[in-house]
Formats: structure tokens, C-alpha cells, sequence
């Protein structure tokens, strides 16, 4: 245009850069800068974190509506099971599309069987690996130990019993201690010497109790966790691993519900808290002297189990298979559910493949694809609803020992580098 007073003047036409999508703007820059797009952040207007996935295969096991705590190692699912005599069954997934039941020998037996019984177990609460021959089995007499160097002929090898009822373990990475969640009139941790499977023993000290049920354990940072069945989190320093010492309390949240099963996990700063009647917590846990809650979510409520993969938390629940994405974990946001028609007790994650345990089938598997991937090790591939693709440094890297220095080499993954001179606390020896 030209001003009387002011000559040619020259103004961006926004009206050469139409756009027909309003969660974007297009404006001109002037001096060659042309059409410029940029995100309108406008109400209603998401970045489209959407997570696909195809069902691949499931096996035809069925396991009851009781059962269903499984551990994953290799390609192996070993699910215990309430309904059938306390037993152990193992599936095999090499073959993703048509996983099998594997026939087990049971002893003294002359022909196969679908299970194996566990004779010192009773009514088994959940079961864990320990490398890709040993399992561990929890139940209402303590923790049994089961020998699946030959998964088709598993051996109990040794067990310890207790009064209290025996939920969630977790294996010390350095130490042959086991620690499990107790379930009694309150609850606590007990500490489980392993080193030796005919003389396993278990302790449980008064610094150890809390004045609720307590479902699971999970391990980060040299740090200890420990639920309650009010979504309550309690963190105990194991810098001294047999004697863990409490450090802190978060309180539960409001109104719980009575007999509700719950479950920890943890990654770098965040622990996500579940239960089988109320929902999920999500809780900062950098400082352990202070856990701080982020987010509290009732739906889906009725959760069994959950693992953190990238910058998600997948939850296995009775509505289905749930991906939340924690990318801002004082918000997360839900991006995919499966629709079930059986209850999903535990997940676990090999590569972008899912594996679930039902009360349908002994495993089902699930391939997901994420909508922000950059295939190196040291990041976390998170979607932002508001602001799309991010992959910040992964520093979840933790072998629990204080006498490492833990690191993330990029296009490598994690480094764990010895520190001279160190004692078991972490304090340079004199």
C-alpha cells in the first residue's frame, strides 16, 4: 500500500498462506521467510498420540478366573494358578501367532500333564524370574523356589515358610536377597537370603512394618519400595541391603477401598502405584525423603499389573490392555485401550511385542507401534499431546549398587562403571 505521509508500506499477507486445519496457523514472514506453520495450541486441538496395535496370537491354556500372575523370561511365560491345585504352567511364545502350552511332567507321573503342582506352595499370589532358570513363587506359606533350568520338568528346589502371607517380590541385582511384600493384620517388607535354596530364611523387623497391608515391592536408585493397599508408598534405604530402614510415607488417598490388591514400579524419578479396585497414582520419587504425588486417575479402576515402555505405562486391567502416556505425568493422558472380555492380570514387554497373561488364555501377544520413535537406547520415545514428538535422555540406568557410577552411552545403553575403593554404603574406604 502507499501512505501519503508515509510512502509504500509494505504488510504480511497472511491471506497467501491459507490453512484449512485449526489447530494450525500459517502466517508470511517478510524478506523471503515465506508461509510459516506453527501449532495453535487452541482449545480441543491434540497432537494425535494415538498408539496402534494387532493382536498376534494367543495360546488356547485356560487358567481360570483366580489365577494368572505370570512371569515372562525369554521366550517363555511360566503362570501359576489357584484354580488347578496350585500349580505352575509354562507356555511357549517363539511363535508369536500360535503360542502352546507346554505338557509338563509332573513327578512320579507317567504321562504328561498341563501343569506342574507345587507342593509347598498354597494358593500362590505372584511369581517372578531370576535370570532364565530360576523362578520364585509367593504365597500365603512364604516363598518357594522352583528350578526351570528344563522348563518341560521344573523342580522345587527349596522354599521358606512364614505366618504372613507373601505378595510382590523383587530380586536385590547384587545381593542374593530377595525382598517380598507382607500381608497380615499390617505389613512390611521381608528380606529372603537366597544364597543357598535348602537353607533359604526370611527376617521381618519391626524397622521394616507399617500400620497398613502392604501388596508389592520394587526396587530403583538403592532405594526401596513398598505399597500399601491404600496406594500408600513407603521408601526404605537399602544402602545396608539386609536392613532396610524407612525413610518415608506417602499417605493414602482418599476413601480407599477395603481389600484392594496393589502393585509398585518405578523408572528414574516416577513411581506409578496401581490397584484392583481404585485406579492408578502416579508419584515423584527423586527426593526419597519426600514422594509427592503428580497424578491420581480411578479409571480404568480395576488394574492388575503395569510396565513402564518408553515414555508410557501400559496397565493390564479387567476393561482391557490401557497405554497412558506419562510424558507430563501430572497429566497423563490415555491412548489406546483394548476393548476384553477377560480379566488381564500382568504384562510384560519384549522389544514393541506385549505379552499378557487372562483368565482366558495362559498368554496372549500384541504388537504396538508408537507414533514417536528414535530407536537409541539412552532416550525415552514420549508423544506430548500438546507439543508432539520429544525423546529426553533415559537416566533410569541402575544397577542398585552404590558402588558404580550408572550411565547411558548413546547408540550403546547402559555403562556401570566400577568406583575404586568403595565399600558396600557407597563411602570411600579409608
Amino acid at each position: 500500500t502507499c501512505a501519503s505521509d508515509a510512502g509504500c508500506v509494505f504488510t504480511p499477507d497472511d491471506d497467501a498462506c491459507p490453512t484449512e486445519d485449526p489447530c494450525y496457523t500459517n502466517t508470511c514472514q517478510p524478506i523471503n521467510g515465506g508461509c510459516v506453520t506453527a501449532w495453535a495450541q487452541a482449545d480441543g486441538c491434540l497432537f494425535p498420540c494415538e498408539v496402534t496395535h494387532v493382536e498376534v496370537g494367543a495360546s488356547q491354556g485356560f487358567i481360570g478366573s483366580s489365577s494368572g500372575h505370570a512371569a515372562f523370561a525369554g521366550k517363555l511365560a511360566y503362570v501359576v494358578q489357584q484354580d488347578n491345585d496350585n500349580e505352575l504352567s509354562v507356555a511357549d511364545w517363539s511363535n508369536a501367532s500360535e503360542p502352546v502350552e507346554l505338557a509338563l511332567l509332573e513327578e512320579g507321573a507317567d504321562v504328561p500333564t498341563k501343569g506342574i503342582s507345587l507342593p509347598s506352595v498354597n494358593i500362590p499370589r505372584r511369581v517372578i524370574a531370576h535370570g532364565t532358570d530360576q523362578l520364585y513363587v509367593s504365597s500365603s506359606q512364604g516363598v518357594t523356589r522352583v528350578d526351570v533350568s528344563t522348563p518341560t520338568e521344573p523342580v522345587v528346589e527349596g522354599s521358606v515358610t512364614d505366618s504372613n502371607v507373601l505378595y510382590g517380590m523383587a530380586i536385590h541385582p547384587t545381593e542374593p536377597l530377595l525382598y517380598a511384600a507382607v500381608v497380615s493384620s499390617t505389613g512390611g517388607v521381608g528380606v529372603v537370603d537366597i544364597s543357598s535354596p535348602e537353607a533359604m530364611s526370611l527376617t521381618l523387623s519391626e524397622w521394616t512394618t507399617v500400620e497398613v497391608q502392604t501388596y508389592d515391592v520394587a526396587l530403583g536408585h538403592n532405594m526401596l519400595y513398598l505399597v500399601g493397599a491404600d496406594l500408600s508408598l513407603f521408601t526404605y534405604d537399602i544402602a545396608i541391603p539386609e536392613t532396610p530402614a524407612l525413610l518415608a510415607t506417602l499417605g493414602p488417598i482418599p476413601n480407599p477401598t477395603n481389600l484392594a490388591e496393589t502393585r509398585v514400579i518405578v523408572q528414574g524419578s516416577i513411581a506409578v502405584l496401581i490397584s484392583s479396585r481404585d485406579g492408578y497414582r502416579i508419584v515423584d520419587v527423586s527426593d526419597p525423603l519426600k514422594p509427592t504425588e503428580l497424578s491420581y486417575s480411578t479409571s480404568p479402576s480395576k488394574i492388575h499389573g503395569a510396565i513402564f515402555f518408553e515414555g508410557y505405562v501400559l496397565l493390564s486391567a479387567k476393561s482391557g490392555l490401557h497405554v497412558i502416556d506419562i510424558a507430563d505425568p501430572a497429566a497423563p493422558v490415555t491412548v489406546m485401550a483394548t476393548d476384553s472380555f477377560a480379566d488381564i492380570y500382568v504384562v510384560g514387554m519384549v522389544g514393541h511385542r506385549v505379552l499378557v497373561s487372562t483368565s482366558a488364555n495362559l498368554v496372549e501377544v500384541i504388537d504396538l507401534t508408537l507414533p514417536c520413535t528414535d530407536e537409541e537406547p539412552c532416550s525415552l520415545d514420549t508423544c506430548h499431546v500438546l507439543e508432539a514428538c520429544a525423546f529426553p535422555m533415559d537416566v533410569s540406568c541402575d544397577d542398585l549398587d552404590p558402588c558404580t557410577n550408572d550411565s547411558c552411552v548413546i547408540g550403546e545403553g547402559c555403562h556401570y562403571e566400577a568406583i575404586d575403593n568403595c565399600v558396600l554404603a557407597g563411602i570411600d574406604a579409608p
